[in-house]
């Protein structure tokens, strides 16, 4: 009796454990054929190329969220039926630095120079990104469109820091230019698309930024 009951207290454990297993494994298959499933609907993917900028730019659209592209004149666009964004292309010269060519560009005044500044927020091996900023921030520590502060006057408001995702990059393998990227503050993928890859935004456009040859 004392062996029976023993062999019961060392089967019950691993019964449990099994058929734990078979749930998780269970689970892992039906998040893989819900992921396979949001794949094979998911259109195949979609690029816009413009050889007056040297860009080819891929990105993802569904039929649930198409995305829609079009060059005019130094941008390219990016837009559903909810926001736009873009990308602005710059030319300079690639024995200047890439903070000195955006000050040139648009800080070009002593009055930009004395309230504003090239702010390098990322720099690594690929690329710098830099926003304009304040020498004198408002409270807020930034300026929205309209903000009547004399701050907010003090430096190009288009291409000054701002509540959204909006910076200047430079990659570091391109030194003749230079982009203004302009994202609003949120996804055109939307949160469903993440929701599926994990917060994965490298089908984002940009993320899939290539140089080409002119």
């Amino acid at each position: 009796m004392k062996k029976r009951f023993l062999t019961l207290i060392l089967i019950f454990p691993l019964l449990f454990i099994s058929a734990c297993s078979l749930t998780k494994e269970t689970e892992k298959n039906n998040d893989q054929e819900k992921f396979e499933d949001v794949l094979s609907n998911r259109n195949v993917n979609q690029s816009i190329l413009s050889t007056k900028l040297g860009l080819k730019i891929e990105y993802y659209s569904d039929s649930n969220n198409e995305i829609f592209s079009k060059e005019e004149g130094n941008k390219i666009y990016f837009w559903n039926e909810f926001q736009k964004q873009s990308i602005e292309v710059f030319v300079k010269d690639k024995n200047v630095s890439f903070e000195d060519s955006v000050v040139y560009q648009f800080l070009n005044s002593e009055f930009y120079k004395n309230n504003c500044f090239v702010d390098v927020f990322e720099d690594n091996i690929n690329y710098k990104k830099a926003i304009i900023n304040f020498r004198n921030q408002n409270p807020s520590g930034e300026c929205i469109s309209g903000d009547p502060s004399p701050t907010c006057d003090s430096c190009p408001e288009v291409y000054s820091k701002k509540n959204a995702s909006d910076y200047f990059i430079y990659y570091k393998n391109n030194p003749n230019k230079y982009f203004y990227i302009s994202l609003g503050q949120e996804s055109l993928m939307g949160s469903e698309f993440n929701l599926w890859y994990g917060n994965d935004d490298s089908r984002e456009w940009f993320n899939n930024i290539m140089f080409i040859d002119l």
